[in-house]
């Protein structure tokens, strides 16, 4: 059910965005073994999330990471992780490294990687670095995008469901959902059509509408947001929405025709840095550009761990290959908006 399904989906976000502080625990914690295998680190993980955060019965969540190991294939390990947790409620919370040492601080208690903290003090400066750590650990807020004009109807229809809401002051049409509701949930039981988008996507496309162009290219649509966004701000528009990969692209006909747009949009699998269409036809282009979403590590709980500062500089490289497309495809006097959610300036400024 939702309730079960939220409560495993907290659980997994959770632990994947502490996990650098969980592992500063163990590695206190683990007297002899200083790399435990990827099963014991996940059953620690959820173990000593579940005592720390959650505060549920510690016995209980011992026992059961025990048993979890013979679930897993390592039952070998059970006495080091009885042991561990056993020794994490016995003799309290350890000592983490203090702000003063900042990257440090960052890399265990504010679980970030320590080349990006690093990366981000030189840049910044140390108390901007942390201030920016700890806000991407915080809940991520839930955003939905009204259809054009329509705001006070969704809020009213909001407000029918017992969901309280407000209206996004810097947006035309966003409101932030302050009652914690499942978005398919949501999507399914809500009369008025919207769209779930975080409020920093929504920026985007009035931005490019502003010129009312009747042909716009979105050249790296997936999964759809700013696509069908561009659709309804352009009535009178054709909206073109582009990407290479068929699955993400599918899941851009729903929300389309959900909200009744998908008259007005033309999907195309195609690749951004050779694509099939004829140079100087577009009015706008968009360039959403993959980046590292350094922007957007509150929402996207595993990009911290998978990006690597060599990602920064091979995808600076891609993205200027994708401009350049993009610059090809527009007309004479057109407009083309690039966009990141990168906070990089190898992938934005420069």
């Amino acid at each position: 059910d939702y309730a079960e399904r939220r409560r495993l989906r907290e659980l997994v976000f959770s632990c994947t965005r502490l996990r650098g502080r969980y592992d500063h625990i163990l590695s206190v914690r683990s007297r002899k073994s200083k790399s435990p295998a990827p099963e014991l680190r996940a059953i620690l993980w959820v173990a000593l999330h579940e005592i720390i955060e959650l505060e549920h019965k510690p016995h209980a969540v011992v026992d059961e990471a025990v048993r979890m190991t013979e679930a897993l294939g390592v039952g070998y390990a059970r006495g080091f992780v009885n042991g561990l947790l056993r020794a994490q409620l016995r003799e309290g919370p350890v000592a983490f490294p203090e702000p003063d040492h900042a990257v440090e601080h960052a890399a265990t208690w504010l679980s970030h990687p320590r080349w990006l903290a690093e990366r981000w003090a030189g840049r910044l400066g140390e108390a901007a670095m942390l201030e920016l750590c700890a806000a991407n650990n915080l809940r991520p807020r839930l955003y939905l995008r009204a259809q054009p004009g329509r705001r006070p109807d969704l809020q009213r229809a909001l407000d029918a469901m017992g969901w309280n809401n407000e209206a996004v002051p810097f947006l035309r049409d966003g409101v932030e959902l302050l009652t914690r509701v499942p978005p398919g949930l949501l999507l399914s039981q809500l009369e008025e059509p919207c769209a779930v988008q975080d409020a920093a996507a929504q920026l985007v496309a009035p931005v490019v509408a502003a010129s009312e162009p009747q042909r716009v290219l979105d050249l790296c649509a997936a999964p759809g947001g700013k696509a069908t966004q561009l659709a309804a701000l352009l009535p009178a528009a054709r909206v073109v929405a582009s990407d290479r990969s068929p699955r993400r692209l599918s899941r851009l006909a729903p929300g389309a025709a959900r909200l009744g747009l998908s008259e007005r949009i033309d999907l195309a699998v195609a690749d951004a840095a050779s694509p099939p269409f004829v140079a100087g036809t577009f009015d706008a282009v968009l360039l959403d550009a993959p980046c590292t979403g350094t922007g957007v590590l509150a929402r996207r709980h595993d990009a911290r761990w998978i990006r690597s500062p060599e990602d920064v500089v091979e995808l600076a490289r891609l993205q200027r290959v994708l401009l350049d497309s993009a610059l090809d495809l527009v007309r004479p006097g057109g407009v083309v908006v690039y966009a990141t959610c990168s906070l990089e300036a190898e992938e934005n400024d420069e």
